[in-house]
């Protein structure tokens, strides 16, 4: 039986027609429709249409069924922290167009998602044990300065939820610098951070 087609309007008018199944991924999408009449048009002004694409294409992937991943991070290779499902949506995203997924996986409250985008950007960011990995790391972005307390007091101040998130990972002996995971438990808005 063919599925409930819902209508979004993204950013710049664009409409895009999405399965009704997403709300079994979105609790954005899921209390929108609990009181929507069947034709209503659910508005996405700051979301792009290409962004809708990508979670469609996530969830169609996963057969619309939830996937779920590990929150410990074994290295820096993306193949070896996700499964190649996701591996072959990801091919062709890097930090930077990765952001308005993000922002879109937040607005839309698709925790599944999140966690996964969370697993990709931390592998761009791990420090693994071996010797000379943090300066593997600091080379790669061009980080010439070590973090000071005081700088790490004002990154702490701009990104409250690092807090958390450092002393939750650490605890656990995961060894993971990901500055642009937000805490699990905060799922309200994106918290990619702008480039400097």
């Amino acid at each position: 039986m063919e599925q409930k087609q819902l209508k979004f309007v993204c950013q710049g008018g664009k409409e895009f027609f999405a399965d009704k199944r997403i709300a079994q991924f979105s609790g954005f999408v899921s209390n929108i429709i609990q009181d929507a009449a069947d034709d209503e048009i659910i508005p996405l002004p700051t979301i792009e249409i290409e962004s809708l694409q990508f979670i469609v294409k996530f969830m169609e992937a996963h057969n619309y069924e939830i996937p779920k991943y590990s929150e410990k991070i074994r290295s820096e290779k993306v193949s070896e922290n996700l499964p190649p499902i996701d591996v072959e949506l990801l091919k062709e995203y890097d930090l930077t167009n990765l952001a308005p997924v993000v922002n879109a996986a937040y607005f839309l409250d698709i925790p599944s998602l999140i966690d996964m985008l969370s697993i990709r950007i931390a592998c761009d960011f791990y420090i693994g044990k071996e010797a000379g990995s943090l300066e593997k790391l600091k080379k790669k972005y061009n980080i010439t300065e070590d973090l000071t307390p005081e700088k790490e007091e004002e990154l702490l101040e701009r990104f409250p939820y690092l807090r958390e998130y450092l002393l939750t990972n650490l605890s656990q002996d995961k060894c993971c610098l990901l500055y642009t995971s937000p805490s699990p438990r905060d799922r309200q808005k994106s918290r990619m951070p702008s480039s400097a």
